[in-house]
């Protein structure tokens, strides 16, 4: 609720999260946010990335169906353009993928870790 109210005396998110110091922010998401927004704003051009993640939603018929298609829910902001295929934005969790999937995952990795060392 605190954050909630410190959020409406600044008038929106975005000015909340624009003029709170980082320290106070007291997390790494929202510093992480905040320098996307101060990049965007020095350069207009800048992309922003689709920030990966998982929304906890109640269990029901649609959310199973969801879940039962592999279907990912991917927020996405209004000023979208949602004719595109966003579909290459998704990245499965290690919940989500098979163990052969994972095998092959971690087969990868190495692979870039001894090119890498």
């Amino acid at each position: 609720m605190a954050a909630r109210r410190n959020i409406m005396k600044r008038g929106s998110f975005d000015s909340y999260i624009l003029k709170t110091d980082p320290k106070k922010l007291d997390s790494k998401f929202g510093v992480f946010i905040r320098q996307l927004m101060k990049k965007r704003q020095k350069d207009p051009s800048f992309k922003l990335p689709i920030i990966p993640g998982h929304a906890n939603l109640p269990r029901t018929r649609k959310t199973q169906h969801w879940e039962y298609n592999h279907i990912p829910a991917i927020y996405l902001p209004a000023s979208a353009n949602l004719h595109e295929d966003m579909s290459q934005y998704y990245l499965k969790t290690p919940q989500e993928m098979s163990r052969y999937e994972i095998a092959e995952l971690e087969e990868d990795l190495r692979r870039v870790m001894e090119g890498a060392g």
